[in-house]
Formats: C-alpha cells, structure tokens, sequence
C-alpha cells in the first residue's frame, strides 16, 4: 500500500516537501493501523505461526503502554495533517482510523464483512495522497480487498483454531466463489474505466488458484497485475508518461 501511494506521488507531480511528507505521513499513519491491529490480536497471535511470538508477548506484557503509545502517534498525525491545512487528507486520515477500529474489533470476524471493509481501508488509504478521485478509490479498494482474501486464505486453519470466523474459514473449500465475485467486480470497473484489455488481468489470479491450488502463487501474480494497473491508471488520472 505505501508502494501505492509512492507512485501516486510520483505521477501526480507534487513539490519535493510535499511527497517527502506524505511519503513519511503515509509510512507513520501505516504503522499506527498495524499497530492497533496487532494490539486486538496479541493473544491469538500467539498461536498464529506466522506471527513473532517474542513481539506478541511484549504486547501483551506492556499492553497499556503500547496503546498509549499507538493514540499518541495515531494523534499526532492528526493533528500535523490539521496545521498543515489539508482538510481532504484530514477527514480521509479520521476515516481510516474509524475503518480500521471497527475492523478490528467487529468486522476482523464477520464472513464477507471482512474484505468489504479491508476494501474500503485500501480505498481510504491511498486517498491519503491522492486527489478526491474516484477510479483511484475504488481500484484500490478492490485490489486491496482481493489480496486481503488471499491473505486469509493463508491463515485459514489458524484462524480457524482460534475461532475466528473469517471469509475463508465460513467458505473453507467454495473460497473460489468470493474470489470469483470480487476479480468480476474488478474486472468490471476496469473496463469501464481502462478497456477490455486490462480488465482480462483480473481474472488472472482466479484461473491461477483454481488451476495450481497454490495460494501464494496466485497472490504474486495478482500483486503483479495490480502494480501494473494502478500505472496505467494513475497515467490516466494524472496525465503523465
């Protein structure tokens, strides 16, 4: 996502101070998300193999001074972005703080809630230095929504064994149904804005888990596909080759 909002910056041709800033606001605003999410998580982290047991652990034995430590960064990139001035980057910064509590805390372990919502965080996110534009919005929502149900897929079992009630682990096995409506969403908005020849791309994850079985696969070629499409539709927007 920070890669996402690089090459916004680079195409829309800000000033040096400027992509420095949001550069830096992007990366800190990140950490703060993460870090919240790791906060909720911390003890069913300790069962997820994926995760550094070390870390969780030191969460959990300094939870307190850890989110107090997260509302103060959270705060202070609040209150930098409200003395700059930047309104639009204000309410999108408060947006995606709000989207990201409620993920965590509700829609983290609701079927199909889920990766809505992770959609709407990648749509939120990258708006942080973008224009209030929506083709940028909504292709990165559904792009981010896509390789967030990759990402659970990946953590099925464990999700499982630690009852959270995922899209991957309602769906189990009929996973490919999700993937399959969202790849056709994107698909579809794609060829409303770009043509028939990108909007092919999006079907191009699905046919590789559905072929392979192999999740990580899948998940490299759609991240190459959406790298590809977010230039393409950024020279689109902005207007620069």
């Amino acid at each position: 996502m920070v890669g996402f909002n690089i090459l916004c910056l680079y195409f829309s041709n800000h000033s040096l101070f400027e992509g420095v800033y949001l550069t830096l606001l992007s990366l800190l605003v990140l950490c703060t998300l993460y870090g919240y999410n790791d906060y909720c998580d911390r003890y069913k982290d300790l069962n997820n193999p994926k995760k550094n047991k070390v870390f969780c652990q030191l969460i959990i034995q300094n939870s307190r001074l850890y989110l107090i430590q997260n509302i103060i960064l959270s705060t202070v990139c609040i209150l930098f972005v409200a003395y700059l001035d930047s309104l639009f980057t204000l309410y999108i910064i408060l947006a995606l703080y709000a989207v990201n509590i409620f993920y965590s805390k509700k829609a983290k372990q609701t079927p199909l809630l889920d990766v809505l919502i992770v959609g709407i965080w990648g749509g939120l996110y990258v708006s942080i230095v973008g224009q209030q534009e929506w083709r940028l919005f909504i292709i990165a929502g559904l792009t981010t929504a896509i390789a967030h149900f990759f990402q659970i897929m990946t953590d099925e079992k464990t999700d499982a064994q630690n009852n959270v009630n995922t899209s991957a682990v309602f769906l189990k096995e009929n996973s490919f149904v999700l993937l399959f409506l969202f790849c056709l969403l994107l698909g579809a908005t794609v060829y409303q804005y770009i043509g028939i020849w990108w909007a092919q791309g999006a079907i191009l994850p699905l046919i590789s888990f559905l072929y392979s079985k192999h999740i990580y696969l899948s998940w490299y070629l759609a991240r190459i596909y959406f790298v590809l499409l977010w230039i393409k539709l950024l020279i689109l927007v902005y207007g620069n080759v």
